[in-house]
């Protein structure tokens, strides 16, 4: 999740939502540059700044800490990715060998991130990625004898569009026996639930494609 958090005077506050500060006379005073930088190049979280003057973002791979005797605030990164040019690649290993044991990896996250007091479904989008995810949430199940069903959503096009993906998410969801969900957001809707929409985001979006999360998430 997103984490915010705002130093003012003695006082110390964290959120996962931008409108949380409010109830705490932190002015809706929008940063400019901020701004800027999203209307010009459209980037909306490459840096600390959050979109509101006085409200921070915690980035990606950070950790912060804070003394709370002196009020000094520590932020440090807490993962990197690195490239080893010495990296042995195995030319020894078969391709069957190294498919097996990245398919037990995957499986063995998968299981950590199927822990939860809620049931768990998915997003399918018809791509290699989420059908992916779902096999290995259904392979997975199989090995704990899991018999809970699964659900799985989708924003889908218009019927006839030629990039509609809704028929491979289909068959995904039916191979590993998920419920599946379908919307298919238009402009009306839009328009009904822009200012919604907007008050969920707190911010610009990451994309166009946003209101079709908005309307996949509504449904879920």
């Amino acid at each position: 999740k997103p984490l915010k958090f705002s130093m003012k005077g003695q006082n110390f506050c964290l959120a996962s939502e931008i409108k949380a500060f409010f109830v705490l006379d932190i002015p809706k005073k929008i940063i400019r540059r901020t701004a800027a930088r999203f209307l010009a190049f459209g980037l909306s979280d490459e840096s600390e700044e959050a979109l509101f003057a006085g409200v921070q973002r915690l980035r990606g791979g950070h950790y912060l800490e804070l003394d709370l005797q002196n009020k000094d605030l520590k932020i440090q990164p807490w993962h990197t990715y690195t490239f080893s040019e010495s990296f042995d690649f195995q030319p020894e290993k078969k391709e069957k060998e190294r498919a097996d044991a990245i398919r037990e990896w995957m499986v063995g996250m998968m299981g950590l991130r199927l822990q939860a007091d809620v049931p768990l479904g998915g997003c399918l989008s018809g791509g290699l990625d989420s059908s992916a995810i779902a096999g290995l949430v259904a392979f997975a199940d199989r090995a704990t004898g899991n018999k809970e069903p699964r659900k799985a959503f989708m924003a889908s096009l218009f019927s006839g569009d030629a990039r509609n993906e809704e028929p491979f998410a289909r068959l995904a969801a039916q191979k590993n026996r998920f419920e599946f969900f379908t919307v298919c957001p238009g402009p009306d809707d839009f328009l009904l639930h822009l200012e919604d929409m907007i008050r969920s985001l707190d911010g610009p979006p990451p994309g166009l494609n946003a209101y079709s999360q908005y309307d996949v998430f509504r449904l879920v």
